[in-house]
């Protein structure tokens, strides 16, 4: 019911549904808590307003904390989380310190927490390209996990459960991805990955919801699985080898594990 209740006030409040996203997609109840009181802040207080600084001082610490690593979302929810960081901001900061001038660093605090730093810095460079990081992962378990991956690990842990494709049809190895592939983060542990030549790959296949267009392919960046790989080096097949129909993570994952 409570989660329900949540989804509804989100449809009208696009900062209190991102403060129930984090309370039961990452388990931030705290941080989602901070955003709701924050919000009714911004919304009942006029003089808070102050506390943000001139036009474009609390954005630009947005950015200088995200980078392009929200590239993947939609305008609408880059703002939800901007808002969402300016109501933590505001409960957190703003009003306990009463009229001061605005403090980037303290800004740029609250954007990390409301997109999960309880669990660890969210934001990392992986693979040359700054991304939203899975919970409890670092950019370098990051890196070294997709150094050691198979290309049936790689299948086994999309979305889709096949192998990444070219715009052209051509199978994309995983030395491909971990010599220049760029992971655009579009929630929930999930990644679209961009190649050398700017475009998405894909899954081959049309995608139902799009007249034209090919599905793309999703890589579910699963912590424990990408704990498991950074651990033990696993040997790497050959571009033009065959993808195997088990063996590795592909035989955990279709086993039950991936939910």
């Amino acid at each position: 019911m409570a989660k329900a209740a949540m989804a509804q006030i989100g449809e009208k409040d696009s900062v209190l549904g991102y403060a129930a996203s984090l309370m039961y997609d990452k388990n931030e109840a705290a941080v989602a808590a901070q955003i709701v009181r924050g919000q009714k802040i911004i919304k009942e207080d006029k003089t808070i307003a102050g506390a943000f600084g001139t036009e474009g001082d609390a954005l630009n610490s947005f950015y200088t904390t995200v980078g392009s690593s929200l590239a993947g979302m939609s305008p609408a929810m880059r703002d939800s989380i901007f808002n969402a960081a300016k109501a933590h901001y505001a409960e957190t900061y703003a009003q306990r310190q009463g009229q001061v001038a605005f403090d980037a660093e303290q800004f740029q605090t609250s954007v990390k927490a409301v997109l999960g730093a309880s669990k660890g810095e969210p934001v990392g460079e992986v693979n040359g390209a700054y991304t939203v990081l899975p919970d409890g992962i670092t950019a370098e378990v990051f890196d070294t996990a997709l150094s050691n991956m198979t290309d049936a690990d790689l299948a086994a842990m999309s979305l889709d459960q096949v192998p990444p494709k070219d715009i052209y049809g051509a199978l994309v190895s995983v030395k491909d991805i971990s010599d220049e592939g760029q992971f655009v983060w579009v929630g929930k542990d999930m990644y679209k990955i961009r190649g050398s030549d700017g475009l998405f790959y894909t899954t081959g296949e049309r995608d139902p919801n799009a007249q034209y267009n090919v599905k793309p392919f999703v890589f579910v960046a699963k912590p424990y699985m990408l704990k498991q790989l950074a651990v033990e080096e696993q040997p790497q097949m050959s571009p033009d080898a065959e993808l195997p129909q088990s063996g590795g993570i592909r035989d955990v994952l279709m086993g039950g594990q991936l939910q």
